[in-house]
Order: structure tokens, then sequence, then C-alpha cells
């Protein structure tokens, strides 16, 4: 009885700790913008532990991540995550004060591209259900 049970400890080990390598190579896929590789690495993960919230999650983002559409309206966010916040507070304030049309013409394309492929990631994973 007691090696099956050291077994078990192993085996569960083994799988805890192949996960959480396969959740850190994804998030580091994340922070060097390379999707593809991250939803590989995230696929990988589910298929370790398909009960885990999180990786599941993590896995939902990375797939709304994936289009292009949604990368190329993205891309100022890599940018700003260089900037000093008093960069970013300026930049507002003077496209604030000279373009404020463009302004929200960009906070309500990336408030539509967000919730546009949250819904193309709902209809891919899950398909049309819906619950009521």
């Amino acid at each position: 009885m007691p090696k099956s049970i050291n077994w078990f400890v192993r085996t569960i080990t083994f799988y805890e700790t192949s996960n959480w390598k396969a959740m850190d190579e994804a998030l580091e896929n994340e922070q060097r913008n390379d999707y593809d590789e991250q939803l590989h690495m995230l696929k990988n993960a589910i298929l370790l532990d398909p009960t885990n919230k999180q990786i599941r999650t993590e896995y939902l983002e990375a797939l709304q991540k994936s289009y292009t559409f949604y990368q190329i309206v993205l891309a100022p966010t890599t940018i700003l995550k260089r900037l000093k916040p008093w960069q970013i507070l300026i930049g507002w304030f003077a496209n604030f004060l000279l373009a404020k049309p463009f302004l929200i013409v960009f906070v309500v394309l990336y408030i539509l591209t967000h919730w546009v492929t949250k819904l193309l990631v709902h209809l891919k994973v899950f398909g049309w259900t819906f619950k009521r």
C-alpha cells in the first residue's frame, strides 16, 4: 500500500510541475508577443489539467489575443508599457486637447474589438450555446 501511495504522489507531482512549466512558458511567450506559441503551450497545459479554472481562463484570453485585428489594436500598449506614468499622462492630456475625436474613436474601437473577439472566442470554443 505505501508503494502505491508513493507512486501516486510522484505522478501527481510530475503532472503539477509539468503543468506549471507549461503555464510559465505560456506567460513568457505572451510577454514576447508570441501569441501562437503561447496558445500552443496553454493547449498542452489544458491537456494535463482540464479542470483548472486559471488555465482555462488563460487559454481563452490567449485565443482572444491570437486574432490579428486584436493584435493591431493592442500594438500601442506595448509602447505604453515602456513609458513612465507621467509621460503617459502628458500624452493623454495632449491628445485630449488636440484630437478629442480621435481619442474617443480609439477608445470605442478598443472596447468594440475586445468584446467582438471575446464573442468570437466563445463561439469557437463553445459554439452557439448561451446560458439563459
